[in-house]
């Protein structure tokens, strides 16, 4: 079977250079999906990584042979490992040319929780970037995220990503405007129009010498 990690252009880091390299994300230790995994799957997971990054599209042909061999372990302990990954979603099985489907395939039901567990947390690391800069510049601080608001970040995350919500409440910390706006606050930052003004930089204290008005908050 061929085995090709998911989401491989996520693992890619100096692409061109020999060895390659790969790059693993922070959230990987909060990510509750592979932390239920056995141990023996999380601890063969980084090794797997390591290998698909020998092909240019992040895949092992002859997967379990080969991680067998590379790996130094049997393929009965080898495919009990894998088996949990490829469950979970970390992998892919592909069907070759001369190879049958694989019996085992990650499920679409365990990628969508999957996937919203990522976006619950990216919500909540969004909220507390906000609830942290109303601490220190003394603005109205939020202390729930209420189902409104949840969706409303949502939308911006979507829109900007979490690295583009970051910028925005940076701007926002710098602006001397800011703390002088009628109705600032997290409910008039993430509506549609007031965060992308804010995004752009409108608000940044070179634009103008005099407070602009807020309009749209709820």
């Amino acid at each position: 079977m061929i085995l090709r990690a998911k989401k491989w252009e996520e693992f890619q880091h100096y692409k061109d250079r020999d060895p390659p390299w790969i790059k693993l994300h922070k959230r990987m230790l909060d990510d509750r999906v592979f932390h239920r995994l056995p141990d023996a799957s999380r601890a063969l997971a980084p090794m797997v990584w390591l290998l698909c990054s020998e092909s240019s599209d992040g895949s092992i042909k002859d997967a379990v042979a080969e991680i067998s061999f590379r790996l130094r372990m049997t393929e009965k302990k080898a495919e009990e490992a894998l088996n949990p990954l490829i469950e979970a979603g970390f992998f892919i099985v592909e069907q070759a040319a001369s190879d049958a489907l694989a019996d085992r395939k990650p499920t679409a039901c365990l990628d969508k929780r999957r996937e919203e567990e990522e976006e619950k947390r990216e919500i909540a690391g969004a909220f507390q970037i906000f609830a942290d800069a109303a601490d220190r510049r003394g603005w109205p601080k939020p202390t729930a995220l209420t189902p409104k608001r949840e969706r409303s970040m949502r939308a911006r995350l979507k829109e900007h990503g979490i690295d583009g919500w970051t910028a925005a409440v940076t701007r926002a910390e710098a602006s001397s405007f800011i703390p002088k706006m009628r109705g600032w606050s997290l409910s008039w930052f993430i509506e549609p129009e007031n965060f992308a003004k804010v995004h752009e930089g409108n608000y940044d204290d070179r634009r103008s010498t005099d407070p602009p008005k807020a309009a749209g908050w709820n």
